[in-house]
Parts: C-alpha cells; structure tokens; sequence
C-alpha cells in the first residue's frame, strides 16, 4: 500500500497577523454584518410569506360575505320592487284625497240608484264626466234628477244614451255636468 501522504493546509487569510490589521478588522466585521443581514432579510421573507396564507384567508372569507350580501339583496330586490311600487300608489292615492275629484266622485256615486252603475268618471276643467249602466231608463233619469239636485253641480246634460252593444237589455249613458265654482 502507499504511504499515505500528509497534506498540510494552506490558510490564505492568516488569523494572526490578518486580524491586527485594518484590513482584516473590516473584512471581519463586515462578514459578520452581512451574516445578520441576511438572517434578518430571510426571516422578513419568510414573515411575508407565512402572512400570505392569512391574507388569502381573510380575502376568501371577505369574498364569501360579499357573495352572501350580494344573494340577499338579489332576494331582497323583488320585494324592495313591489313596495316601492304601493308606497307610490299610496301617495296617489293620497294625493287624491286631497283634491276636489274625490269630493265630487264622492257626492255622484253617492246620488246613484240602485240599478245604475259607473264604468268610468273623470274632471276635465270644472265639468264631471259620468259613463255608465242601468237596466231601465228611469233610473237614469232618477240619477239625472239627483245631479241637478245637489248645488254642487248645474247644466247637467245626457249627452249619450244607447243599447249597450255586448248586452242589449242594458242601456249606456253618459251625461256631463259643470261644477259649480263659489
């Protein structure tokens, strides 16, 4: 067998001599400094990376509630819808109240026989326009005579009368009346 031969060992920075030196204390301190920077800086990456699994966590659950909120007010949208749509129909109707109309629909069908009904009434600049039904004629001259003889309204005129075309025992009529202005 060979010998086996000594290897000697070559330090190309002596410790002794290297170290005294200006040049060896700053080479010293600066290995030793960047040794802890780069301790330091790993462990921010690795801080940064740990918190990024708490982030995506707290992301997907904001997601989530947002998606929830989101599914409530789509359910939430049609009610939403048909309320507002009654609450403005109840502002009409409240508007209604208060103008003349009401007052003076209030007071025609109020003077209505019994066999007379109304199909539509409407106020067009102070007269009153009454179409309606009634299974004989006296009945609608009764009506007439009732009109003319409240003081809310003159010149009560029937200004149609025929033979309702879908039920010829029934006679249509429209009669127009002024109200009367104090």
């Amino acid at each position: 067998m060979a010998a086996l031969k000594k290897t000697k060992q070559i330090n190309l920075l002596p410790s002794v001599e290297f170290k005294g030196s200006i040049a060896g204390r700053v080479l010293s301190w600066l290995l030793g400094t960047f040794r802890y920077i780069v301790i330091i800086t790993e462990l921010f990456v690795m801080i940064a990376f740990l918190s990024r699994f708490w982030l995506d966590a707290q992301s997907n659950d904001l997601n989530e509630q947002i998606d929830q909120k989101k599914a409530i007010l789509g359910a939430s949208a049609e009610f939403e819808g048909e309320f507002r749509k009654a609450q403005s129909q109840l502002n009409i109707i409240a508007q209604m109240q208060e103008e003349p109309i009401t007052t003076n629909l209030n007071t025609t069908s109020s003077l209505l026989p019994s066999d007379v009904r109304l199909s539509s009434f409407s106020i067009v600049e102070n007269e009153i326009k009454a179409q309606g039904v009634s299974a004989n004629e006296r009945s609608i001259a009764q009506y007439i005579a009732n009109l003319e003889s409240v003081n809310d309204f003159e010149n009560v005129k029937l200004t149609q009368l025929g033979a309702k075309p879908d039920d010829p025992a029934l006679f249509e009529f429209i009669i127009r009346a002024k109200i009367k202005t104090n």
